[in-house]
């Protein structure tokens, strides 16, 4: 029937442009320097660069300890997507960066005010969204946690709990 036809269609062109914006984002992945520095650095560096537009505010607090690359890696991943999401779909009239660091653990939260959503309902790979999929399962391979909290009109915070 034709209005089957259309809604199966809009579902395809929606999941093409999910498919493409996920394939750009893994290429960014690819070309992507993780600054130097350490990790405070990165995250203030990516915060500076892909926050713009946003009102954005970064606290970083803990001491300056090494992590390896590939949890650099994976919190720089993290931040960008966060943010990406927050510019595209929020609406914030704040955003806070806050990275803690001690010996045993790195948490990075990113917390707007905007529009929310409910976690529960958001879709997934199987909807041509893989966004916070993407992000838990690197969360997963630097043997950390992704958790994220919203509602709607009570903000979202994405928080990557991760071993030092």
């Amino acid at each position: 029937p034709p209005a089957l036809a259309r809604a199966s269609a809009e579902r395809l062109r929606e999941a093409v442009g999910s498919a493409r914006r996920v394939v750009r984002a893994r290429l960014e992945d690819l070309s992507v320097q993780i600054p130097l520095g350490g990790v405070e650095a990165a995250v203030k560096e990516v915060s500076a660069r892909r926050g713009q537009g946003l009102p954005l505010v970064v606290s970083c607090e803990g001491p300056a300890i090494d992590v390896s690359p590939e949890t650099t890696a994976v919190v720089v991943r993290v931040l960008t997507e966060a943010l990406a999401n927050s510019a595209r779909h929020a609406q914030p009239e704040h955003v806070e960066v806050r990275l803690r660091v001690n010996e045993r653990r790195l948490v990075l939260e990113i917390e707007d005010d905007g529009v929310g959503f409910q976690p529960a309902e958001a879709g997934g790979p199987g909807d041509g969204h893989f966004g916070l999929t993407l992000m838990r399962e690197r969360a997963r391979s630097a043997g950390g946690v992704l958790t994220v909290t919203s509602a709607p009109d009570d903000g979202t915070c994405v928080k990557l709990d991760v071993p030092v």
